[in-house]
């Protein structure tokens, strides 16, 4: 059954067992449950965890590393980045722009197609893997802004597609294979 739920609900299931214990507490824990849920199989879990805590520690922005990264992703133009991203809209520019904390950047361009793809970054943000660009010949109202946002892919869910889940749940129905199911008793001891 537990298989049946990952396959049908891929990306939105995990085995909250698993995400106890990590060793890497100081993500939000939706972000460890969704690099656990999508790179880490029951089977081989251990070995599959150490992959992940390894892309977490390559790839998430500490504090004190921020203008290292920023050098890096100029020297290079081009590097993915965990961490959270916020977007705005600036109206008398007519301009969207993302904030990347982590990398101490409130003027990194972001596409409008990004924004109305995951519109929750324009309410709080929202965690993920941003591949960031540098083009120093992106200037807006006289000042150089080369940071841009590539790709973003959020480790939460954006919009929720009820019909979507409603759907999915129809698998689960007792002409699938599904059984009924009833709690097992429970005997409370006398004192």
């Amino acid at each position: 059954m537990n298989q049946k739920f990952k396959d049908v609900f891929k990306g939105k299931v995990v085995n909250k067992a698993l995400t106890i214990n990590t060793g890497v507490d100081e993500f939000p824990r939706y972000v460890v449950e969704y690099l656990i849920d999508n790179y880490c199989s029951e089977e081989s879990f251990h070995a599959d965890m150490e992959k992940v805590v390894r892309r977490l520690k390559e790839n998430f922005v500490h504090g004190a590393e921020a203008e290292k990264i920023r050098h890096y992703i100029r020297e290079n133009r081009n590097h993915s980045i965990i961490a959270s991203l916020e977007a705005r809209l600036v109206e008398t520019k007519d301009k969207y722009w993302g904030s990347i904390s982590a990398i101490n950047e409130n003027f990194v361009n972001i596409s409008e197609g990004v924004v109305n793809q995951y519109p929750m970054l324009l309410s709080g943000g929202m965690w993920g893997t941003i591949e960031l660009t540098y083009d120093d010949s992106e200037i807006h109202s006289k000042k150089i802004r080369p940071f841009k946002v590539v790709s973003f892919t959020p480790f939460q869910i954006s919009v929720i597609n009820l019909s979507e889940f409603i759907e999915k749940r129809a698998q689960f129905t007792p002409t699938s294979g599904w059984t009924s199911w009833s709690p097992p008793a429970v005997s409370i001891p006398s004192r």
